[in-house]
């Protein structure tokens, strides 16, 4: 049976430094990479003072637009974007919207010093099937079309896939399948009361279905050259490009009957 279209509910993508060359943390570096992304980002949070010997990975800096951020650490700028409207159902507004805001990410941090090696995306997809009786549950969805196992629907909670793929020696490929549900539970505000606790049987299921996350790496260059990569504009619009090429043109595929098409997704690469 055919799933509906995916819903894109979001995404994020990161590049990080070799963890022994840390950026240095000072309010002046800082200073010109929020003035250098102030077009992309024009709300800058507060630059964090952090104490001496703190981690390298711990964000000191944080700035955002108007659905999207950006933090930083001396090791690491970690963008995150959830998609809204018509933008979850555009494959091509969604890639070029990251793209745009990755390759000015990038601009701007090797502005002030940083060469990345590792760049990563990933992109968040949900597939509903709440208001589809004639599909099964995504968790018996599952069993059948991947596990291939004949488990009575009736007592089937959950279940989950992980895969993963390396591809033309060069990229890794994370594949996260699973359930996901969507609850409103509407309270009336007392002031003065504790925070509410929700209950498990509480609320109004609105949504529920499949969701794959996929996760795209350029890694495998690292373990198979046994050389770190450089994450150019280059490398890292083509790692942003498999993510998605892989979520327009193989996701749905995988999702209905759990078969993947590794020589056609190799050969674009190559």
């Amino acid at each position: 049976m055919p799933l509906p279209d995916p819903n894109i509910n979001g995404s994020h993508c990161n590049l990080t430094v070799l963890l022994d060359q840390p950026l240095p943390r000072t309010e002046s570096t800082s200073t010109q990479l929020a003035a250098r992304l102030s077009s992309e980002f024009p709300s800058p949070g507060p630059i964090v003072p952090l104490p001496p010997g703190a981690p390298d990975d711990l964000p000191h800096m944080i700035l955002r637009s108007r659905s999207s951020e950006v933090t930083f650490s001396s090791v690491q700028a970690n963008f995150e974007v959830r998609f809204y409207d018509d933008y979850r159902r555009s494959f091509t507004s969604t890639r070029e919207f990251v793209l745009n805001k990755m390759r000015a990410i990038l601009a701007a941090w090797e502005s002030i010093g940083a060469r990345p090696v590792f760049a990563e995306a990933h992109l968040s997809l949900q597939y509903s099937m709440h208001e589809r009786p004639d599909l099964s549950g995504a968790a018996a969805h599952l069993v059948d079309t991947h596990l291939r196992n004949h488990i009575p629907p009736e007592h089937l909670q959950d279940a989950r896939i992980v895969l993963g793929l390396h591809l033309a020696d060069h990229y890794s490929i994370a594949l996260n399948i699973g359930a996901f549900e969507a609850r409103t539970i509407t309270r009336q505000a007392v002031a003065g009361t504790r925070q509410s606790v929700v209950r498990p049987w509480e609320g109004t299921v609105t949504d529920s279905g499949l969701q794959l996350d996929i996760t795209v790496n350029n890694r495998y260059y690292a373990v198979h050259r046994r050389e770190h990569p450089r994450a150019t504009i280059e490398e890292l619009e083509a790692v942003v490009s498999l993510a998605w090429r892989f979520a327009e043109h193989h996701a749905t595929p995988l999702m209905e009957t759990g078969n993947i098409d590794v020589a056609t997704l190799e050969g674009v690469i190559a």
